[in-house]
């Protein structure tokens, strides 16, 4: 139905509403005539012109699909996430693309997910696998799936000490030290350290508002992307100054993790630069500061992402004692209140 109103001008005007499109879009048309009946004529009319037809997606293939579903978060998505999902697009189910979505079955998918899980990890199986539900289930919802994933494996851990960090600074060139300095010591993510201008450094910390990110044109500079990274770091006065002094502000990401790469071949070092990140989260926790206080410092959403990501590190043989001491103490004083009561 639609309602018919009438203008200040002295005209009626009505809003149609037309059904979906085919990216599942609302579709109105708006009316405006002299009369009621001349607009409840049109509004009819356009109702039975733009009714939606029996249509199904089953003549999509899935790489049309794909296209289909990323079009229509083009503005919503961030430019790095908008290029990842154009790549996923081409590259995760290469074999599934020209199939239509009413051919898909779970036996082809399923063929799918075993074929390109022997060249990849688990966790990036299912980061593949989530993306394509999303799209079958916009697009072909009738598809029950039901598919077996690779079994999640414990990652090696692969983490930075006092001593690997002490060999970076020490073999550092000056385009690479400070970035290192900023991601174990300030928790700074790589996009943020190349977002940085000297500005962004206050009396006793350094304010992060920005990232520099690749887009579909190459890099760009973005807010971002949670309201957990917009936030404000404290630091030392040393650090703070020799961090001005950088020359080297505006450095593309890319370079920045070569650079890194380069530096750890030459001193055998296996931590990626953003486990310097995971150093300072590790500190946060050793140092005792609360656990909502130390994602406000180093960007996290998620109190349970810093727990489960870097808790795991602060274990040393000296908590593993205290652990330990928990029945050792018990047993103490029960053994202490036997002897007092045969005593009496």
């Amino acid at each position: 139905m639609f309602e018919i109103k009438k203008t200040k001008s002295g005209s009626y005007h009505a809003t149609v509403y037309l059904g979906k499109d085919a990216a599942g879009k609302r579709k109105y048309k708006s009316i405006t005539a002299s009369t009621k009946r001349e607009v409840r004529q049109l509004a009819e009319k356009a109702r039975m012109e733009g009714a939606p037809t029996a249509c199904t997606y089953d003549s999509l293939t899935l790489a049309q699909a794909y296209e289909r579903y990323i079009n229509s978060k083009s503005n919503t998505l961030s430019p790095s996430t908008l290029r990842e999902y154009n790549r996923a697009a081409k590259m995760d189910f290469p074999a599934l693309l020209p199939y239509k979505l009413n051919q898909l079955s779970n036996e082809i998918i399923q063929t799918a997910v075993n074929e390109i899980s022997a060249n990849n990890s688990p966790k990036t199986v299912r980061n593949k696998y989530y993306l394509l539900c999303t799209i079958l289930k916009a697009y072909h919802p009738e598809l029950r799936l039901n598919i077996r994933l690779p079994q999640k494996k414990k990652p090696k851990v692969h983490t930075h000490t006092e001593d690997t960090i002490k060999l970076l600074l020490e073999n550092a060139d000056e385009k690479i030290r400070v970035p290192i300095l900023l991601a174990a010591f300030a928790g700074l993510r790589r996009s943020e350290i190349c977002a940085l201008t000297p500005a962004d450094f206050l009396g006793n910390g350094v304010l992060i508002n920005k990232a520099k990110v690749r887009g579909e044109g190459g890099y760009i500079i973005k807010q971002p992307k949670t309201d957990a990274g917009d936030r404000f770091v404290p630091m030392s006065k040393e650090l703070i100054k020799e961090c001005k002094k950088w020359k080297h502000f505006g450095m593309d990401p890319h370079e920045l993790t070569k650079r890194f790469c380069n530096l750890k071949k030459q001193i055998t070092v296996t931590a990626t630069f953003h486990k310097l990140r995971h150093y300072y989260g590790t500190q946060l926790i050793i140092q005792g500061i609360d656990l909502m206080t130390a994602c406000s410092y180093g960007g996290w959403d998620d109190p349970e992402v810093l727990l489960k990501i870097y808790a795991h590190e602060t274990r040393t043989q000296k908590t593993d004692d205290k652990v330990i001491s928990i029945y050792t103490a018990f047993d103490k004083k029960d053994q202490e209140l036997l002897h007092k009561c045969s005593s009496e």
